[in-house]
């Protein structure tokens, strides 16, 4: 609302730049969640998303319908769910203005592969300086546990263990 607006109009003038993170439960298409997403065009900067719950041939899609509406997009699909066969788990989406001129960031490390699902990056070049910016989704039946290791482990390998400049926007 009001609040909102009054919270942007100020990071303008400070030069700074305004994001939006949720944790949507769902992104399907024509949900609300997803029509609330792509209604932000003109008033944020970048949406970062969690809980997408899309399969991959989805996510294509969803990265696809991003980029005609004028965002840059990068996303992580879902993985099948350990809990029920028809299910899926996780799910992460992020969309920046292109005026960023963001470039989806290719994650490394040996811990990636057990984080599928559950982090994606982009890196955005505001004023000639890079920040790698990091969607992501922790399992709360993991604790500490492997697979939130591994999304700190690969943070911490794509930043250089923090040398590069970065935010992360993450659902715990």
């Amino acid at each position: 609302g009001e609040q909102h607006k009054r919270a942007q109009r100020k990071a303008r003038r400070l030069g700074g730049i305004t994001l939006y993170f949720g944790n949507v439960s769902r992104f399907a298409e024509h949900s609300k969640a997803r029509d609330y997403a792509f209604s932000l065009r003109d008033d944020v900067d970048a949406v970062f998303v969690a809980e997408t719950h899309l399969n991959p041939a989805d996510t294509e899609k969803l990265i696809h319908e991003a980029r005609q509406g004028g965002w840059a997009a990068n996303a992580s699909p879902a993985t099948p769910s350990k809990r029920s066969t028809s299910g899926n788990s996780g799910g992460v989406m992020m969309m920046t203005k292109n005026c960023w001129r963001a470039a989806p960031v290719i994650l490394g490390g040996a811990a990636t592969s057990l984080c599928e699902g559950r982090i994606c990056a982009q890196e955005l070049t505001m004023d000639g300086a890079a920040v790698i910016c990091f969607d992501c989704y922790f399992c709360t039946d993991d604790k500490f546990g492997l697979v939130n290791q591994a999304i700190l482990e690969t943070i911490c390998f794509t930043t250089r263990n923090g040398r590069r400049p970065f935010v992360v926007m993450a659902d715990f």
